[in-house]
Parts: structure tokens; C-alpha cells; sequence
């Protein structure tokens, strides 16, 4: 309280805040790069030189790293540019397209991802805390969230231990191991009900997958083989 003995006056304590801290549960998906400076820009701004080119862009040149005011100038053509070729009402993609637009519209590209991970990963908020003061959703956060990882690894930065089952195939009612689910035999009764004309939703109950989406996924997979 504002007293003599805390040298506090009411002016001090009316601009106070509560800040916190990342720790426990949330330390343990906090990566390693995001608490230097230096690396997590690095990383922040090869996200956006991917996000105007591609995945396979290569890496970022080291002037962007020196130069914000270039690169955002940058990224502005090539949003006006995209925002020219995502397709109209109706059209498949169009909603999200939308909804991406007045996002970056309002807040930025390279302004969101930093805002993001910041939030999360120096200020240990929630992904619905997050949502909620960026007007997006939780699952934006953590989309974004991941995004920024994947780049991080690609430049060898150190993020986290990973969970022990990532990139295991799915068991259970449902799944099995793709080596062992996806046979020959299966592959011809999936394409012999869609001969039939079956939707991929009808044949993925027929079959005992969760989606239509996993059906094509598997069929076009064994295919390829």
C-alpha cells in the first residue's frame, strides 16, 4: 500500500500490474530459443520470409535481420497480392481466407507472431487468454504456436523435449499401425464402395476410421506405392 514505510506513492500503485511468470506445467513447453532475444527473432522473422515465399524458401537473408521496415514493407505487397488471388464466396478456403485477412488487417502478420508467442512464452499466458486480448481463437494461438517451432528446429535452435509418442500411428478402436491397416485387400474394398457410390464419410464408418479425410488420405498413400 502507499505509505511512507513501502516508498509508495498512489500514482505508483495505480499504473501497477501483475506480470506472470512462466513456470511450472507451462515452462515445460516453454522452447529453450524463445528466451533469448536474438535466437527468437531469428526465428520470428524466418517465419515471415517463409510465410511471403514457402517452407522450402531456404533461410532468411541475414539485411531483414538488421532491417524490420524492409521486410514488413515485403510482407504488405505480398498480403495486397494474396488478398487479389483467394477465392471468392462459396469457394473452398474462402472463410478461412477471410478471417486470416481482417486478422492480419487489423493486427499485422510479423506484429501477430510475435505478439503470440510472447504472450505465451515470456508472459505465460494461456492460448485462451491469449485469444481473447488478440481477438482470435485458442486454436489460432496454437497453431501459430507450433508454426513457430517447426521454423525454430529447421534453424537448430533447441525448443523442448518432445512427448514420447509424438509421431507414433494411432491405436486403438478406430486405428491401427498404417503398415498393417492399409492392405491391398483393403484399399480395393475402399475404392470398390466408392465405385458404388458411397461417400469417403459412409466408407470411413464402413471401414471403422474416424473420417472420410483418413480414407483418402490412406488410399492416396498406398497408391503412391
Amino acid at each position: 500500500m502507499a505509505s511512507s514505510k513501502s516508498n509508495l506513492a498512489f500514482a505508483d500503485i495505480k499504473n501497477m500490474h501483475i506480470v506472470r511468470r512462466v513456470g511450472g506445467f507451462r515452462a515445460r513447453w516453454t522452447p529453450a530459443f524463445a528466451s533469448n532475444d536474438k535466437q527468437l527473432l531469428h526465428v520470428l522473422v524466418q517465419r515471415a520470409w517463409q510465410y511471403m515465399h514457402s517452407t522450402r524458401s531456404g533461410k532468411v537473408p541475414s539485411k531483414f535481420l538488421d532491417s524490420k521496415e524492409e521486410l514488413q514493407l515485403r510482407l504488405a505487397a505480398v498480403f495486397e497480392e494474396r488478398k487479389r488471388e483467394w477465392g471468392k464466396p462459396g469457394e473452398h478456403g474462402h472463410w478461412n481466407h477471410e478471417v486470416h485477412k481482417a486478422t492480419v488487417e487489423r493486427l499485422g502478420y510479423l506484429e501477430l507472431q510475435t505478439a503470440v508467442a510472447y504472450r505465451s512464452w515470456r508472459l505465460g499466458q494461456t492460448s485462451t487468454d491469449i485469444a481473447a486480448n488478440l481477438g482470435i481463437t485458442p486454436a489460432n494461438v496454437r497453431t501459430i504456436l507450433y508454426r513457430i517451432c517447426l521454423v525454430a528446429r529447421k534453424l537448430g535452435y533447441k525448443t523442448f523435449t518432445r512427448h514420447p509418442t509424438t509421431g507414433r500411428p494411432k491405436v486403438g478402436k478406430h486405428w491401427t499401425q498404417k503398415e498393417a491397416r492399409w492392405t491391398p485387400e483393403l484399399v480395393a474394398e475402399a475404392l470398390k464402395l466408392r465405385k458404388k457410390g458411397r461417400t469417403w464419410g459412409e466408407i470411413a464408418v464402413e471401414l471403422r476410421f474416424n473420417t472420410g479425410a483418413t480414407v483418402i488420405a490412406g488410399v492416396r498413400r498406398h497408391q503412391k506405392h
